[in-house]
């Protein structure tokens, strides 16, 4: 029944209010017709029911915090439940800070538009528009990152930058006059692996060819810098952790649940390379398989995980290169009842996710609690 595929797509993408929509056209028409997966329109309405009520009192929650804090938590609920409305419009009512000095450099295989981050905390993507001579405007396209090239042939008369974060925009950012092109020719250094170690946690890199290279631990709600972008200031973006040698640095484990790092590149100009996260969550545990699949209990506030299968060996870490990787949310969870195995013998381990805006944090590691030898 389309009734039904409706409102199961708008829950499994945590759309409740679609949902509740749905589910009462379902409840006065069939209430008797079973879902997809036996369950009557009524008790996935009770689900629906009780998410819409999780939204609101994170909601009233993010009201009470101010700055910065009430921002990313009005995100985390609108990640939870993306068309929240009362969420959305005390977002839209926050605003988004747009990008600034915009500016544009013209080089022989096309122009490079840049500009500085948007302060709102949180994921915010950029959409560069061409300015024509005219005064017209053509997209250039969409980024997360702080530069975009436009290789449309010709100077430009100037570009417009428009913020957003969650479909919310922010007034639009212009460029001035255009300026020669000016490549640094640093190689950004493509890979950062942290590795906890006791109480330390090594983060090893590739040494670059020439220059000298740090590792700098993030303060807190400094998002990492685009990698290749240009570093004007080291320091705001944190302190230097100790190097060990060449590709090593070594830092204590933090004190804070999240914690990033980035790899820079000192050659003439400072280049920001690979940037890596320690994260630490509290985690699943009572793993079991029942009924052919996998079950656990969630930690408090946990509506994501990421699972890591191993048939040859336990997997390493949330990023082990030789795992096969999936991400489930709770949602998923609940209307599988679980989640299917893969062919056995196989190594699980199941790691806890939080959001931070619209990024995704997933834990570095997973305790024995949240693993499991499937023979």
């Amino acid at each position: 029944d389309q009734r039904w595929r409706t409102a199961a797509s708008a829950v499994a993408a945590r759309r409740y209010a679609e949902a509740t929509a749905a589910l009462d056209r379902l409840v006065a028409v069939a209430r008797d017709v079973p879902g997809p997966q036996g369950q009557s329109a009524q008790e996935l309405m009770a689900q629906v029911t009780a998410r819409l009520a999780e939204a609101a009192a994170a909601l009233a929650a993010a009201l009470q915090m101010s700055g910065a804090e009430r921002e990313l938590a009005l995100l985390d609920v609108l990640v939870a439940a993306p068309d929240h409305e009362p969420t959305r419009a005390a977002l839209t009512a926050a605003g988004v800070a747009p990008a600034t000095e915009v500016r544009f450099d013209v080089g022989p295989d096309g122009t490079l538009v840049s500009w500085r981050a948007s302060r709102s905390p949180g994921r915010v993507d950029y959409r560069v528009l061409r300015v024509g001579a005219d005064g017209g405007t053509r997209p250039v396209g969409v980024t997360r990152n702080t530069s975009l090239e436009d290789g449309a042939p010709g100077v430009a008369a100037g570009y417009v930058v428009i913020a957003r974060r969650a479909g919310i925009a922010a007034p639009e950012a212009r460029t001035g006059s255009a300026s020669p092109a000016a490549p640094t020719g640093v190689q950004p250094i493509p890979t950062l692996a942290l590795t906890p170690h006791g109480r330390r946690l090594r983060l090893a890199f590739s040494p670059p060819r020439s220059g000298r290279a740090e590792v700098r631990r993030l303060a807190a709600g400094v998002v990492p810098p685009a990698l290749g972008s240009v570093v004007d200031n080291p320091e705001a973006l944190g302190v230097p952790v100790p190097s060990m040698g060449p590709g090593l640095a070594v830092d204590a484990r933090p004190s804070t649940p999240i914690c990033e790092y980035v790899v820079l590149t000192e050659d003439g100009p400072v280049v920001a390379g690979a940037s890596a996260a320690y994260v630490e969550l509290p985690a699943v545990d009572d793993l079991q398989v029942t009924d052919g699949r996998l079950r656990w209990t969630w930690p408090p506030a946990c509506t994501e995980v990421v699972v890591l299968y191993r048939a040859d060996a336990p997997p390493v870490g949330s990023e082990d290169p030789q795992a096969t990787r999936r991400k489930l949310t709770n949602t998923r969870y609940e209307i599988d009842g679980g989640l299917a195995l893969p062919d056995s013998p196989v190594h699980v381990a199941v790691f806890s996710c939080v959001r931070r805006g619209s990024r995704l944090f997933v834990a570095t590691e997973a305790p024995s609690t949240a693993r499991i030898l499937i023979a």
